[in-house]
């Protein structure tokens, strides 16, 4: 039987070593080269293309999804299953409307990438488990209106998009720093985010709160 050629993409060595030794472990695997970004992925995919790409999303607001489409481009049957730290639904659909076959989560299992693997090979689509669950619960509260941010908020939400700390946002709107801090808690409860990361990277993908 054909083995299934992999093609292992990602900046941390530790994690490409770590996939690597899982396919090479396995008989149906074939490991055709492995790089540390999109770049030479290209290149490699140009002259021998995979059967299955996989590709660490460390950031989705870099330009990676844009390499993937670039990568299908040139290895049109070549299937890409996303792996990211990333879980919010906006970004897992992001990234399945850009071409990308398959996303998993890192806290998928090894035997669920395997999975992934021979699914994507066969020419079919897979979503991990918990990724899943994230679309599923959307679904189940899509009817509920999206909370609105005062004018306030919206002004602070902005400048916190540009890298902003709570003493440069007061001192801007001429603010006190625990005024500052209070509209932030506001805006994470009203968006149910948890932290900064997550509401930055909600504003990226949805361009939401700020109309």
């Amino acid at each position: 039987m054909k083995k299934i050629s992999v093609l292992v993409v990602s900046d941390l060595m530790l994690l490409r070593e770590t996939w690597g030794e899982f396919l090479n472990a396995d008989s149906n695997y074939e490991i055709i080269g492995e790089c540390k970004n999109g770049e030479p992925a290209i290149r490699i995919c140009q002259q021998n293309p995979p059967d299955v790409i996989l590709f660490d999303i460390t950031n989705p607001m870099m330009n990676e999804i844009d390499i993937c489409k670039s990568i299908l481009d040139v290895s049109k049957n070549t299937k890409i299953l996303a792996v990211s730290q990333y879980t919010h639904s906006s970004c897992i659909r992001k990234a399945m409307s850009n071409g990308i076959s398959g996303y998993l989560t890192k806290n998928s299992t090894c035997n669920e990438m395997n999975e992934a693997i021979q699914e994507l090979a066969q020419g079919q689509k897979y979503i991990c488990r918990e990724a899943r669950d994230i679309l599923a619960d959307e679904l189940i509260t899509v009817s509920k209106p999206r909370p609105s941010l005062s004018p306030r908020e919206k002004e602070i939400v902005q400048l916190i998009s540009y890298g902003r700390s709570s003493k440069e946002i007061a001192w801007q709107l001429n603010l006190s720093v625990k005024t500052v801090e209070v509209h932030r808690y506001n805006i994470l409860h009203k968006l149910e985010l948890k932290n900064t990361a997550a509401l930055v990277n909600y504003l990226y993908v949805n361009n939401a709160g700020l109309n």
